[in-house]
């Protein structure tokens, strides 16, 4: 499975890099690492999460530019530990818990990265969620649905197992 995880990271990564910007609308983008991160923590658990949490992360930092080096690599690491931690139990045969999970991780990743982003200023903090991280949220939650969609219907009927198989 992690060969197919690593497999998943690059394939990611390269979506995230190359298709993900000519996908904006506006300012809004999907973050497809990050679906693939709450993918990678729900089917493997904590600790593959925080591991592809950290390599997300160091990747994502690498290639964009700007002078806070790790802290996708935090965000995402915690965010992969604390999906992972919680994988056992969640129901994840419905698609509406799914949908739900991929929400509050966007948020408390979006949230905790602008957090520390803007030196905790909270005049900057507000603006910064509402119109960079907001939108940004709400197209991730759609396009992993949509991808969760297609990777599980069979015979006309949501079946999670297709996506995590135990």
């Amino acid at each position: 499975m992690t060969l197919r995880n690593a497999g998943l990271l690059f394939l990611a990564f390269i979506v995230q890099s190359t298709i993900a910007p000519s996908m904006a609308i506006q300012t809004a983008r999907p973050d497809f690492l990050l679906i693939v991160l709450v993918y990678v923590a729900l089917s493997q658990g904590a600790m593959a999460g925080t591991l592809f949490g950290c390599v997300f992360g160091l990747l994502q930092d690498f290639y964009s530019p700007g002078t806070n080096l790790g802290l996708n690599a935090l965000c995402k690491s915690l965010v992969g530990y604390i999906v992972g931690f919680g994988k056992e139990g969640l129901f994840k045969d419905n698609l509406i818990i799914l949908v739900i999970t991929l929400l509050i991780t966007a948020l408390f990743h979006d949230g905790l990265y602008f957090l520390v982003y803007s030196r905790h200023d909270l005049s900057r903090y507000g603006p910064m969620m509402l119109h960079d991280s907001l939108p940004s949220i709400g197209y991730t939650v759609v396009v992993g649905t949509v991808l969760a969609l297609c990777a599980a219907f069979r015979r006309g009927t949501f079946d999670a197992r297709r996506i995590f198989r135990e």
